[in-house]
């Protein structure tokens, strides 16, 4: 859990900071699919419906994006 605060709180913080100077620029939190198990539960399920966050699932021994959840 500590691993996703920090990853949401640099999130946040990139987007806010990139709108200043480029308000259409989208940022995505990347995650490998293991990890992204998150957003099969309600809390990962309310922060992507919120619009907290963006995400890019990927598999890191493929190196291959399996999945947008933009």
């Amino acid at each position: 859990m500590d691993d996703l605060e920090n990853a949401i709180g640099k999130c946040v913080l990139y987007r806010t900071t990139l709108s200043y100077g480029e308000p259409d620029r989208r940022v995505f939190l990347a995650m490998p699919f293991d990890a992204a198990k998150i957003f099969e539960e309600p809390f990962g399920l309310q922060l992507i419906e919120s619009n907290v966050l963006r995400v890019i699932v990927f598999d890191p021994s493929e190196e291959e994006i399996v999945k947008w959840i933009p």
